[in-house]
């Protein structure tokens, strides 16, 4: 571990000014180091309410088995006098000579985050981005991915702060889609849907009857569990398992990380999946979990013989119903960023996905921000011409 000591200035509402407080940063480096910290981290996370399972020791914990080499492991820790403050978890990753400095996420994992005290998180971004910015020489890119405008860090680091500390850098954003859940079913139903959304969902709902007997089963923490097996067979029955993309055809590690991640979820209670059924079979079904006051839909899979029931847009209406009704703690429905030519069609709320790409002062790094700066002014040149 390596540990720094840090003078920084907080402001003070008792005395109406600034006051000195010392911090130190301590830097995990290894995946045996992060071992050490377990008994600290896990009583962090319980004593400060955080919710998130995707800042759990276990979720840290089996990301860094998964996706990483033991010696790329990097955790940045905030503490002062009376403990930590707070936890920032990324990765090395290397690409031939390109080290990138990056966020716990990838294309099967879509949740970023640190782990951070009530009330320190304006003291404690501004401190890791100094810190990060003062080992320039360890990383060329900096990249953040996959954080939302209703996180607690959305982008991680604030325009305001990046601006101030004159970081060579952007943030990106996309939407993310996203339901909010402040209304009864029938009236989002009535209100919020387009008179052709809610004609097609009657009408394959008709369909769907005449086929025989249907119910929607909710299956919830261990019981979820028990049932991912046929949840990984529908997935795997349609174009995803032949394009070899479905979770049962993807690499061991990412295999092994859905088995425990199912596990994990389940444990906490967060667990939340749904099937479609249709005369005692299922022909669809959704892998879903909560976080918080959040349900996260996942992903779908169905069996594509009965794709003329569009067992997706029948279950997300169903799922939304059912969380309206049965959860009213729960205040949005997030469907994670990419519309695939349907989600669009239920949002009813605006919500971004944040990435913050911040470029080191290394040759490498330089270079590669001269790059990404072509590659943009391209973009806008090409675009109109393309559009027109």
């Amino acid at each position: 571990m390596q540990i720094r000591w840090i003078c920084v200035h907080t402001e003070s509402k008792k005395n109406n000014g600034f006051k000195p407080k010392i911090l130190r940063i301590e830097r995990i480096i290894t995946f045996q180091e992060l071992k050490l910290i377990e008994n600290e981290w896990r009583g962090f996370y319980s004593q400060n309410g955080i919710v998130s399972p995707f800042l759990t020791f276990e979720f840290i914990n089996l990301w860094y088995e998964c996706f990483s080499e033991p010696e790329d492991v990097r955790i940045y820790k905030v503490f002062n006098g009376s403990g930590a403050i707070g936890f920032l978890p990324v990765v090395i990753e290397k690409i031939g000579s390109l080290r990138i400095l990056k966020s716990l996420t990838n294309d099967h994992c879509l949740h970023s985050g640190p782990l951070v005290k009530n009330g320190y998180e304006e003291v404690f971004s501004k401190i890791i981005l100094e810190e990060i910015l003062k080992d320039w020489k360890l990383w060329d890119v900096f990249c953040y991915r996959f954080s939302y405008s209703f996180s607690q860090f959305p982008g991680l680091f604030s325009d305001e702060l990046l601006n101030n500390m004159n970081v060579i850098g952007e943030r990106r954003e996309q939407p993310t889609y996203a339901i909010s859940l402040n209304k009864s079913y029938e009236e989002y139903f009535r209100k919020d849907l387009s008179l052709n959304s809610r004609k097609n969902f009657m009408r394959i709902l008709n369909r769907l009857k005449t086929a025989g007997n249907y119910r929607m089963v909710e299956c919830r923490g261990i019981e979820g569990l028990n049932r991912w097996d046929d949840f990984i067979k529908l997935e795997d029955s349609g174009w995803k398992g032949e394009k070899h993309s479905s979770i049962k055809k993807v690499s061991q590690s990412y295999q092994k990380y859905y088995s425990n991640l199912v596990k994990l979820l389940a444990d906490k209670d967060a667990l939340d999946m749904y099937f479609l059924e249709l005369n005692g079979l299922p022909i669809a079904g959704v892998f879903g979990y909560f976080e918080g006051d959040i349900y996260h839909w996942a992903k779908i899979g169905y069996d594509e013989r009965h794709k003329d029931f569009s067992p997706s847009n029948l279950l997300i209406l169903f799922i939304i119903e059912n969380i309206i009704k049965k959860y009213p703690g729960v205040k949005m429905f997030h469907m994670f960023p990419w519309d695939y030519n349907y989600k669009h069609r239920y949002t009813n709320t605006t919500a971004t996905c944040f990435e913050t790409i911040i470029y080191s002062s290394t040759k490498r790094g330089r270079l590669i921000h001269a790059f990404d700066k072509l590659k943009g002014n391209m973009r806008k040149i090409i675009r109109p011409l393309v559009n027109g």
